[in-house]
């Protein structure tokens, strides 16, 4: 994960962003636009997840939400093939949430961290040697490996801004570093009532039990998971996924490290699987 950009070039890049913020907004995320999946065979300089969106929600006429949105690729990403007031972000941190909307002033942006009640909670954003690291900011208690910064957040839970967004939800993209479980436990009735598909980040270095049980969890809502074999340029059965082998650290920025998992209601799996899979034989020509 990268952390906040600092020197010359950030200045300059914040400097477009703030009084040119739609050009910089291409700037920023010209990466999705521009990389095939092949291009991220050897080196994983975005997320290849970014890059099935399009195939996936591509005219969806309910709620998209992005759960951890932090600067916006899967907004990017989503308000590219849906109208822009489809898609919500949710984000906890303030700061993040001022250039989201300043990037995006066409989505809805919510200042809030979900979670499986509403209040407040405290979001740790760790610092290794004085940089900050947004992007891992959770809601879990750390190691104490890291010195973190410390934020207290509004908390609600999905059902609850459900009702309030007022129209079905066809897609949730989650990233909530470790804080997953919370997230669908506050969304189960959503999740029951809509069958939205799902994108959930789901790593053993931020979870406290067995990756298993949170893959078992969302199973057991009556979802069939799979994930994105980029080497292959394939999706397979999430069954077929071995956390030891595909989530060791050294290989975070390459093909072999696998993070990113999509789950789809099982009656509704085929037509979504043949989607992605029509799409990804366009990238194997």
């Amino acid at each position: 994960m990268e952390s906040k950009p600092v020197g010359i070039r950030a200045l300059v890049k914040n400097g477009v962003e703030r009084l040119f913020p739609t050009l910089g907004r291409e700037i920023r995320f010209r990466a999705i636009r521009t990389t095939p999946i092949s291009g991220l065979a050897d080196q994983r300089t975005i997320e290849p997840e970014l890059l099935l969106i399009k195939p996936l929600v591509g005219g969806a006429t309910g709620a998209c939400i992005d759960v951890g949105a932090h600067v916006g690729e899967y907004c990017y990403a989503l308000a590219r093939c849906v109208p822009p007031g489809q898609v919500h972000a949710f984000e906890p941190n303030p700061e993040t949430c001022q250039l989201l909307h300043r990037l995006f002033p066409e989505i809805r942006v919510w200042n809030v961290a979900l979670s499986d009640v509403a209040g407040s909670a405290r979001l740790s954003v760790p610092t290794v040697h004085g940089r900050s690291y947004p992007t891992r900011a959770t809601l879990e208690a750390r190691d104490g490996d890291l010195a973190d910064d410390a934020l207290i957040v509004s908390t609600r839970t999905l059902d609850e801004v459900a009702s309030e967004i007022g129209r079905p939800i066809d897609f949730i993209k989650i990233d909530v570093e470790g804080h997953e479980s919370k997230v669908l436990a506050g969304g189960r009735a959503t999740m029951l009532r809509d069958r939205p598909s799902l994108l959930v980040e789901l790593e053993q270095r931020h979870s406290s039990g067995p990756l298993q049980e949170k893959i078992r969890e969302i199973e057991g809502l009556g979802y069939a998971g799979f994930f994105l074999d980029v080497s292959l340029t394939k999706l397979r059965p999430i069954g077929e996924f071995d956390v030891d082998t595909m989530q060791r650290e050294e290989n975070l920025k390459s093909a072999r490290y696998v993070n990113n998992f999509f789950f789809f209601p099982v009656a509704n799996a085929p037509k979504a699987i043949g989607r992605l899979e029509e799409f990804l034989a366009g990238q194997r020509a």
